[in-house]
């Protein structure tokens, strides 16, 4: 290894098999690929605005060998089944990370940060733990 990259793939709203809205701040490796050997990602785009403005959203990328995004499902204020409440701001999907089986049903889970979230304080932030299907 040399530090220099060998090829690349690239995923956006134009290519690489993925068609959602806009990323930003993170990404994070996820689960061991459904049984298919191939490291699905985390991907936040603290900037979606389902429900309301700014409240974000985290996309499950479920990947190709090559690179490309074979299928996806969002976790948002209206869908992928998130029981919390985001409000206007709060920026969830500002950072990802995988955090290991918590709950011990097979499937890691994720901590996502939510940087403007203002439960108890203007722009305190706050951290979702998702226990994943």
């Amino acid at each position: 290894a040399d530090g220099t990259a060998k090829d690349h793939q690239k995923i956006s709203s134009t290519e690489g098999g993925f068609q959602g809205n806009e990323y930003r701040r993170s990404g994070q490796r996820w689960g061991a690929g459904s049984g298919r050997g191939v490291p699905d990602l985390a991907v936040g785009a603290s900037g979606d605005d389902d429900g309301g403005t700014d409240r974000g959203s985290v996309w499950i990328l479920f990947m190709n060998a090559d690179g490309t995004a074979k299928d996806h499902q969002k976790i948002s204020d209206t869908e992928g089944g998130l029981q919390g409440i985001l409000d206007d701001h709060d920026l969830f999907g500002s950072s990802v990370t995988s955090i290991g089986d918590l709950d011990s049903d097979g499937v890691p889970d994720l901590a996502v940060g939510a940087f403007y979230d203002d439960d108890g304080g203007t722009g305190r932030g706050s951290v979702w733990i998702l226990f994943m299907n």
